[in-house]
């Protein structure tokens, strides 16, 4: 068995023409290929893993695109103490995983042909793009469209899958580098084939011409776009579900109730109400700084500066942080309005009417 090429240029291939992320954990980026010889020189000598990002970053922490999908199978974490029965058991649970893993995605993917790396514990299987697909900062949307992208095979039949490692589905991720020595073994990560015999190293070239294409990309973009339409529209319903709700059980309708108009109306309001209206005038339709701040305006001792400081702080702390605006809600009757002593007590608000002799929601 001749290698296509020596482990040398492999590995300089397997690094790219972009940046990439090393650890051992510990992460630090470069862009310079060449660190990945005394990258993994050192590390074997210290008896240390050689870790590297799994796509190709820009600077520490930032992805540039997307290259491969990496699916990781091992029978055992760092944590867990295995008796050498429970360790071939699960060996021989893992072989048999992973063979119908390759064989199942071999038969759903038409042609598409694998990089199978052996690791102590298991193995690492990457499908390879035809090209580096360059992504946008946006990398929640990413993670689950890659997470997307291994659940194409990982769910295409009926098996479930016990040793797969569904923590490896960030595209964050890092990986043990293919021909470095594991710590522990001593080992090398060698290459396998589909039939998981030790294999000729090839040119990454062979696994992106016979690779995952465009149209896997955009289809897992698609099903993740839906998603996410359909848990915003969703989540819209409920707000207004939850609004219409939260406003009949209260009896609220939709603008500033009376125990705020009449001390408006009179000019004059204390302080902790004065803060409350906050929330009261902006879930009733006040939802600019410029809408609040000129409400306040109708208080006899105004002050812009004091005003605009409150109402600025009021979107950043709560509208901000919480970025759904169906949090805010007027404070109930019963445990502000009518503990502070702001309750009118009057026939003429409708809520106090509708609730008189009751207990007020």
């Amino acid at each position: 068995m001749i290698d296509h090429i020596d482990k040398r240029t492999f590995l300089l291939e397997f690094f790219g023409v972009f940046g990439r992320e090393l650890g051992n954990p510990n992460q630090h980026f470069t862009d310079n290929p060449n660190d990945i010889f005394s990258f993994i020189e050192e590390n074997t000598k210290n008896k240390l893993p050689s870790f590297m990002s799994i796509q190709p970053r820009t600077a520490h922490d930032m992805v540039y695109g997307i290259e491969k999908v990496f699916f990781d199978f091992d029978f055992g974490t760092k944590s867990e103490e295995l008796t050498e029965n429970q360790i071939k058991k699960r060996k021989k649970e893992l072989e048999i995983e992973i063979r119908i893993f390759i064989n199942k995605m071999l038969e759903v993917s038409h042609g598409i042909q694998p990089l199978v790396v052996k690791t102590r514990k298991g193995y690492h299987v990457y499908l390879f793009f035809d090209s580096i697909y360059e992504i946008s900062s946006d990398i929640d949307y990413w993670n689950d469209v890659y997470k997307e992208l291994q659940m194409m095979f990982i769910k295409s039949n009926s098996h479930e899958y016990k040793y797969f490692d569904s923590t490896s589905s960030s595209i964050k991720n890092m990986a043990r580098i293919p021909t470095s020595i594991h710590e522990i073994s001593g080992e090398e990560c060698k290459v396998l084939n589909v039939n998981f015999e030790p294999t000729k190293l090839r040119e990454l070239d062979f696994y992106r011409l016979y690779g995952l294409k465009r149209k896997h990309l955009q289809l897992a973009c698609d099903i993740v776009s839906k998603r996410r339409q359909k848990h915003k529209e969703d989540a819209m319903k409920h707000r207004e579900e939850s609004k219409e709700h939260w406003e009949e059980t209260h009896g609220f309708v939709g603008k500033i109730r009376l125990c705020f108009m009449k001390r408006i109306e009179a000019g004059t309001m204390c302080h902790a109400q004065r803060l409350a209206l906050l929330n009261e005038a902006f879930y009733s339709g006040y939802d600019t700084v410029e809408k609040l701040v000129n409400l306040y305006r109708k208080f006899k001792d105004f002050k812009e500066k004091t005003t605009r400081y409150h109402v600025e702080r009021f979107f950043k702390d709560k509208l901000d942080k919480t970025k759904e605006e169906s949090r805010i809600r007027p404070y109930r009757c019963e445990t502000i309005i009518q503990k502070f002593g702001w309750c009118l007590e009057s026939d003429i608000c409708p809520i106090w009417k509708k609730h008189k002799g009751e207990r007020v929601i």
